[in-house]
Parts: C-alpha cells; structure tokens; sequence
C-alpha cells in the first residue's frame, strides 16, 4: 500500500487568525475532495469546527458530483457504507472516526487530518494527569520553573497521546 502525505507550509496560525484558519480548511476540504473525486474522509477534533465547514462547503461539494455526509446527522455504519456504495462520498468525522473506521478497498482515497488530535486540556481526567505529572516532577526536579514542568509534561504525556492517536486515525 502506498500514501501520498501532504502538509501545508501556508498554514494561517489558528490561534492568532481563527477565521482565516477555518477559511484555509474549507478550501482544502474542497480542492482535495475535488481532486479525488470523493472517497474522502476529513477527521476533525472539534464539532464546532467540522459543522463550520460542512455546512460552508457542503453546496459547493455537491455542484462538485460529490456526495458530502457528517457524523451526527447519520449514523457510523451508514457513513462508512457510503464509501462503498458512493464511491464520490465525502465524509466529516471526530473523534469515533478516529479510532473505529475501517474502509477496505481504494473506497477510501484521501484522508484530510484537520489538526493533530490533543485530549481537550478541560476534561477532568486529562487535568488530573497532567497535575499528577507536574507534582511527580516537582518533587524529583525542584529547581525547575512551572513553564519548565509544564513543557516537560506536555512533552512527555501530551505529545506521546496525540501521536498515537494521530496514527490510529492515519
């Protein structure tokens, strides 16, 4: 099996142009779905985000002879038989995408990873990870600063999290 990675250098910074970083993702939801034709899966971190550019592009994907679905207004089963029995079917997904989405075949083409997929910094059982690890390093490393600790932390428990969550859904 053979993947083509593409990565965007001209990525606006989400955190200091939101609107121009969810305009960036409507248009290369579209160009990439166009350019295969469909069988496109878009995996988002955000319901939020992923409505956003659904409902932006879905008009435009279907001028396009594309069949454009979203997780929440159809069930996982129905989404993933579309890849089989709509070959255009542009499919937009979170989390339940990430991890438990099997699409045999060349039925799936193009897969669009809308950012790496960190656990939300407010859910209590990350927090209290994350406070754990900071006291355990606190205690062996008292001379270092709480930005020290903190990179450190997001460093190692973090970063390692995303990544494998990042390959279960590549």
């Amino acid at each position: 099996d053979h993947a083509c990675v593409l990565l965007p250098r001209d990525l606006p910074n989400p955190s200091k142009d939101f609107e121009a970083w969810i305009e960036y993702q409507k248009n290369g939801v579209l160009e990439s779905a166009k350019m295969t034709n469909g069988g496109a899966l878009a995996l988002f971190t955000s319901r939020a985000q992923m409505q956003s550019v659904y409902e932006a592009i879905e008009d435009d994907l279907k001028e396009a002879g594309l069949k454009p679905a979203m997780q929440g207004n159809a069930s996982m089963a129905t989404l993933r038989n579309m890849f089989v029995k709509h070959p255009n079917a542009v499919v937009f997904g979170l989390d339940s995408f990430w991890q438990g989405l099997d699409v045999p075949g060349e039925h799936l083409r193009n897969l669009m990873i809308m950012r790496l997929p960190f656990d939300p910094p407010n859910d209590p059982l990350v927090r209290a990870n994350v406070e754990w690890e900071k006291e355990r390093l606190r205690k062996r490393l008292p001379h270092l600063s709480d930005a020290a600790i903190s990179g450190i932390v997001f460093k190692s428990f973090q970063v390692p999290r995303a990544v494998l969550h990042f390959r279960q859904g590549f």
